[in-house]
């Protein structure tokens, strides 16, 4: 199965694969769920290539309905690790204010499909402040 596939992909760390299986799929009219993507971000921020495993996490919400589930918390926290890594702390607090968006749902005019932010993404989001000598912000 496609998600067998992802894993091993994990396991291994190959994130390019990881990405051409998920291509594969839309290309194949499967459309990937929730667990899917959250195995692909994370194969690639394994790779420290969290730009990609972000654009993945927006084009996934920005498509996502009902039955597609959110992407775990977990997934958006190794983005954020690796923002934090390049001290990218702009970046950090708006994916934060994504975050945070969905979770009080204001002005949505539909459902959001990201995460509402849990301790640890507060916690990743003022370290990569403080390290970046932001924490004004």
């Amino acid at each position: 199965s496609y998600r067998s596939c992802l894993q091993e992909c994990f396991e291994v760390g190959n994130s390019d694969s990881a990405t051409e299986i998920l291509n594969a799929m839309s290309h194949a009219l499967i459309l990937p769920d929730s667990v899917d993507v959250q195995l692909v971000v994370a194969t690639l921020c394994k790779n420290k290539q969290w730009q990609r495993g972000l654009s993945i996490l927006r084009k996934f919400a920005n498509n996502a309905k009902e039955e597609d589930g959110i992407v775990a918390v977990e997934a958006y926290d190794l983005v954020l690790f690796g923002m934090g890594e390049e001290r990218r702390w702009k970046e950090a607090l708006q994916l934060l204010a994504l975050m945070q968006q969905g979770e009080e749902g204001k002005g949505m005019k539909k459902k959001s499909f990201h995460p509402a932010p849990a301790l640890s993404t507060y916690h990743t989001v003022l370290e990569i402040c403080v390290g970046a000598s932001q924490a004004e912000q």
